[in-house]
């Protein structure tokens, strides 16, 4: 190993930090120390809608968030994943319940009335919906739906007669008889005297929704910050985990934020909307940490 180079660049470092300094104390009258107090008072006092914006900006701003109070940082993260829930979530269903008049008026002026009992459904009419690439069928003078009546070109379809329910989904089949439900009797008109608990079942399906995006935010913050590691273990940098975390908070808001925004409004397909958030996130995110990494090997542990 060549220790005298080590030693020499460690000098350069120090002699570097040194020329700054007095740099600060001829401009400001302060030395490095307090100049840094400042800006980090500064930006814990920045609003969230700043670091959100922040967030998405060019990796030269990131250095200035490690300076961010950890209390802040996950209140961001919370922030961040309620904005991106609204889209993700609340936004295509409130679409869908103004679209329909509100799921009592769907119920009352699409949905036929029907009566199940005991294994058998009777419906006055037929019911079909063909949207977004599903396909729904009801059309209970068709005795029992076998296999063979599905379209397999479709993605997803549901079939039901009656007697019986097909679902098809991406190739699979799920085929279920009503006869081997429990002995129960159910009406449209009972769907129509709980609507409220439909709708309760809605917000409730959406926060589970919600809980499952920040779990999703989360381990892709881990695995921003685990790659991260090797890479400045690689360039022989000092940055610590907890900086390379707190970094993968805000760089996290990109990808979750542009697939929540896909959902919400379709532009391209999910899977590309993901590589796209992903490869911008992860650019931002590992020059962030470069950069961090070589400005406290100039300046120290600021």
């Amino acid at each position: 190993m060549n220790y005298n180079n080590d030693d020499d660049n460690n000098q350069k470092y120090k002699n570097e930090q040194e020329r700054f300094n007095e740099f600060l104390k001829d401009q400001l009258g302060e030395d490095i120390k307090g100049t840094i107090n400042k800006a980090q008072e500064s930006v814990n006092e920045m609003p969230l809608y700043m670091q959100f914006f922040t967030a998405f900006s060019s990796s030269n701003r990131y250095m200035q968030l490690l300076w961010m109070r950890w209390g802040k940082v996950v209140g961001y993260f919370f922030f961040m994943t309620f904005i991106a829930a609204l889209l993700a979530v609340v936004v295509p269903i409130a679409g869908k319940i103004v679209g329909v008049g509100g799921i009592g008026t769907f119920i009352s002026e699409r949905i036929p009335n029907f009566t199940y009992s005991n294994g058998v459904l009777e419906a006055d009419s037929t019911m079909q919906y063909d949207k977004e690439g599903i396909q729904f069928y009801l059309d209970t003078s068709v005795n029992s739906y076998k296999e063979s009546d599905i379209d397999k070109e479709s993605f997803t379809q549901i079939l039901v007669s009656k007697s019986n329910m097909l679902v098809y989904q991406g190739g699979a089949v799920m085929k279920r008889d009503f006869s081997e439900l429990p002995e129960f009797t159910f009406s449209k008109q009972m769907l129509l005297d709980n609507v409220g608990v439909i709708y309760a079942i809605i917000i409730f399906a959406g926060f589970i929704r919600y809980i499952s995006l920040m779990f999703t935010a989360l381990f892709t913050m881990l695995m921003l910050s685990a790659i991260g590691f090797m890479l400045i273990s690689l360039n022989k940098l000092n940055v610590k985990f907890t900086d390379m975390l707190k970094l993968s908070v805000y760089a996290v808001t990109i990808v979750t934020i542009i697939e929540a925004f896909n959902t919400a409004i379709p532009i391209v397909s999910p899977l590309i909307a993901n590589i796209i958030g992903l490869v911008w996130a992860a650019g931002v995110y590992y020059k962030a940490v470069i950069k961090c990494g070589m400005i406290k090997r100039v300046f120290g542990n600021l």
